[in-house]
Order: C-alpha cells, then sequence, then structure tokens
C-alpha cells in the first residue's frame, strides 16, 4: 500500500493545483486570464485522474492475480514441506503401531533436535533401510520448480528465498551422504507388500497385520532385503550429516513461521487430516 500511495503522490498533488487553481479563477477580474487559468486548472484535474484511475485499477488487478500466485506456491511448498518433514520424522520417531502420522507435538519434537542431540543418535542408533530409501525426488523438484520459476519467485522476500535455496542445497547433500550409510543386521519382524493396486507402485511395510508405513521407492524392482534392513551412518559422517540435517530442520522451521504455514487447514486437497483436535 505504501508503494502505491508513492506512485499516486504526484497525480494527486496535481489534482489538488488543479482545484486550486480552479478556486483562485474566482477571484480574477480579466475574463481571458480567468478562462486560461480554468482550462490549465481542468487540464490538471482531468489528465491526473485519469493516471490516477489507471493506476488503482492496475493495483487492485495485480493483487488479485498475486493472491492467486501466492495461493497457487504456498500450495505447493507446503505440500513439499510436509512430505520432507514426515520423511525425516520417520528417520527418529519411527512407529510400529500405525501408519506414521504428523502431529503438533511430533512436530515440535523433530524442529527441537540440533546438531548435538543428531550427533549422538546417529552413534547410538540405526535406521531401517525402508524409511531412509523413500524416494522424495518428486516433491525436491516439485518446490524446485517453483522457487526457480521467475513468474513465481519474484513473490518471494530475499529471505524466504534464502531459506528455500538451503533447504534445496541442504537436503541435496543430504540424499548423496545417504548413499554412504553401513548396512547392518536384517530385522525379520516387518514383511512389505507391494499394493495391490497395479497404478499403484507404492510398497507397503508391515508387522504381523499392521501397516506401519508405505511409500514409494527410486525404483519399482528395488531389494525389499534392502528396505528391511538397518543401516547406520559412519563414524567419520556423523558430524557433517548432523549439521546438515540441523540446518535443513531450522530452516524449514522458519519458513514455517514466515509464511504462517498451517498443515492441519481443513481445506487441504492432499488429504492432511488434523489429528491435534
Amino acid at each position: 500500500m505504501k508503494k502505491l500511495m508513492f506512485k499516486l503522490l504526484p497525480y494527486i498533488v496535481c489534482v489538488i493545483i488543479g482545484f486550486t487553481l480552479f478556486f483562485i479563477q474566482f477571484f480574477i477580474d480579466n475574463f481571458d486570464i480567468q478562462n486560461l487559468v480554468l482550462n490549465v486548472a481542468a487540464g490538471f484535474i482531468s489528465v491526473s485522474c485519469v493516471f490516477l484511475s489507471y493506476e488503482l485499477a492496475k493495483f487492485f488487478i495485480e493483487r488479485k492475480m498475486r493472491n492467486k500466485i501466492i495461493t497457487y506456491m504456498q500450495y505447493h511448498i507446503e505440500k513439499s514441506l510436509f512430505v520432507i518433514v514426515k520423511y525425516f520424522f520417520a528417520w527418529f520417531y519411527p512407529t510400529e503401531r500405525n501408519t506414521i502420522i504428523l502431529t503438533d507435538d511430533r512436530l515440535d519434537m523433530l524442529f527441537s533436535l540440533n546438531q548435538q542431540m543428531l550427533e549422538k543418535f546417529f552413534m547410538e542408533r540405526k535406521m531401517l533401510g525402508f524409511f531412509i530409501y523413500k524416494n522424495i525426488t518428486p516433491v525436491i523438484e516439485e518446490m524446485t520448480g517453483v522457487i526457480k520459476n521467475p513468474n513465481l519467485n519474484i513473490y518471494m522476500t530475499p529471505n524466504e528465498m534464502v531459506h528455500f535455496m538451503d533447504i534445496l542445497r541442504n537436503i541435496t547433500l543430504i540424499r548423496q551422504e545417504i548413499l554412504d550409510f553401513m548396512p547392518e543386521d536384517m530385522d525379520t519382524r516387518f514383511v512389505i507388500k507391494k499394493d495391490p493396486n497395479p497404478n499403484n507402485h507404492q510398497l507397503e511395510l508391515f508387522n504381523k497385520n499392521i501397516k506401519i508405513d508405505y511409500a514409494e521407492f527410486e525404483t519399482n524392482d528395488m531389494d525389499n532385503e534392502k528396505l528391511l534392513q538397518y543401516f547406520r551412518v559412519p563414524t567419520e559422517n556423523i558430524e557433517l550429516l548432523s549439521s546438515q540435517i540441523a540446518w535443513l530442520l531450522k530452516d524449514i522451521y522458519e519458513i514455517i513461521d514466515i509464511m504462517d504455514i498451517d498443515f492441519w487447514k481443513e481445506e487441504y486437497a492432499y488429504g492432511i487430516k488434523n489429528t491435534n483436535i
């Protein structure tokens, strides 16, 4: 609104000058001079009003379009961030009771992890392949497409852009680090089943008859044994990986705060249910 006022200010001044001249002409006795001043006043007022109308119409049209673009952009960003957050939550807080569902409390648990806590986790714990080898490339590409689209990113603030670029850089580095994870023992409690729907390439993780999680993987012929195997982070990589994940979570938290993201809005079309109520 302040930017609009700066644009309109010259025209408003011209209108004021026009009305001032209009009233001055009443005090002029010479008819020719009075007529000249009246014409000048009319010119100031009419031309300025045309430009005022143009700038106002342009502002409201652009604002309406901007709101639509921001809504579109925010939808795809929020959807991508949700998948990324849920992906890392499964690393550190897997459950064996039911499909992993995020809540505000669980988000707080994830965002409370700092580098020291992550280093301790990687030194003491191992992770199931099913969780770490999920294919999240599509959501990374979706976010990248939004952030690098010049027709969309012009509506982002510099602060938002910095956080998004850091998110993309760190998650790319983390996925490279995953290739060096060291395999350990198998978990015989779990079985993997393919979704019976031929159009669905997801694999489902079960403990007996309880479905724990589901996901798609990089290739359809992913070795199920690899997904049921536990992996550790090599000792020499723990500090670097912990730092990357800590910064990634910090940037995601900052974006959620800056953009006022609420994963639990009822109008979401991608099937997130608010479990906090």
